[in-house]
Parts: structure tokens; C-alpha cells; sequence
């Protein structure tokens, strides 16, 4: 009877949301706002390295739950793992178009 219970304890703790595909008991559903996304005015891309996608509780697939114009792309390389729109239209708005990234050489973003 003990193992019956186990085996039920594992099966739950394993059971994923739907919607945000966290595991049930960390469901984060609750705390995304009630009316959808927060409206931008302007595009959110990320590209995602498949090392960090394959994290059971990363975070940047939840952000286009919570902002408007956010797409998460998995890739190691920018130009190869974008669409071609959405390459063709980084191109077009060079002007309007910023790459945040971290390492040694970062710039600061001052307002």
C-alpha cells in the first residue's frame, strides 16, 4: 500500500500545466495578468539557447504570457534560427533595432 502511494506521490509531482508547461505544483497560471499580456508598443525577441530551453524552469518562455509583441526563438545563431520575415524585418528597422546580450564586452544601457 505504501508504494501504491509512492508511485501516486511521483505520478502527481510529475503531472506539467498545460498552459505554462511548469510542473503542476509550481503553476505560475495564478500570477499572469488577468486581461493578457502587457501592451508594448514595440518587439521582444529572444533567442533561446537549446541548452537553457530544455530547462524545466526557464523563464523566458513565460514572458510572452506577460508581454504583448514577445517571441522566444531557440537557436545558437541569431541569423540561422530566426525566420526569414523576421530577419527581413530586423534589417529594414536597423535604426530601431538594439541586441542585448552579456558578456565582457557589454555596453551600459543608460536612460
Amino acid at each position: 500500500e505504501e508504494k501504491e502511494k509512492n508511485n501516486e506521490e511521483k505520478q502527481q509531482s510529475r503531472k506539467v500545466c498545460e498552459n505554462c508547461q511548469r510542473p503542476q505544483k509550481t503553476c505560475l497560471c495564478s500570477s499572469f495578468p488577468v486581461n493578457g499580456p502587457f501592451p508594448l508598443n514595440f518587439e521582444i525577441i529572444i533567442l533561446q539557447h537549446p541548452h537553457e530551453a530544455k530547462k524545466t524552469l526557464n523563464t523566458a518562455k513565460l514572458l510572452p504570457f506577460v508581454l504583448s509583441n514577445c517571441k522566444v526563438f531557440i537557436g545558437r545563431n541569431i541569423l540561422s534560427s530566426l525566420p526569414i520575415e523576421l530577419k527581413n524585418s530586423i534589417e529594414l528597422n536597423k535604426k530601431q533595432t538594439f541586441l542585448l546580450y552579456p558578456s565582457k564586452d557589454s555596453i551600459p544601457i543608460t536612460s
